[in-house]
């Protein structure tokens, strides 16, 4: 258990200091997820198209696409794969991670006063 939560330290941090300016389009994709969705979880659920637990830069591609009528270019897709540096080279995140990113932009999105 130790070592898990060292693991989850470390993107948090990366991640967290990477989102001090999220992109307009993040801002829209979460927004647009905050509408299709009630949680964190379920917009994960959404976005993990293939149900493996992870989310890759195809799933993205094809949920933003089909589901929420979004088309990334190839140089949005390589910012939202960069948001995770921690993730072995696979571009993508698991659901801590992602709660983490989806937390960070939509206090641009819905900011607490």
């Amino acid at each position: 258990e130790p070592e898990d939560s060292k693991r989850r330290k470390m993107p948090a941090s990366t991640m967290m200091s990477t989102m001090e300016n999220p992109q307009p389009f993040e801002v829209a994709l979460i927004r647009k997820l905050k509408s299709k969705t009630k949680s964190v979880r379920d917009a994960f659920l959404l976005l993990d198209a293939d149900g493996d637990g992870h989310i890759s830069p195809d799933d993205i591609r094809t949920v933003t696409h089909n589901e929420l009528g979004i088309t990334l270019t190839s140089d949005q897709m390589k910012i939202l794969a960069s948001r995770n540096e921690d993730d072995g080279g696979r571009g993508g995140m698991k659901y801590k991670e992602f709660a983490i990113y989806f937390d960070a932009v939509s206090r641009v999105v819905m900011p607490s006063s």
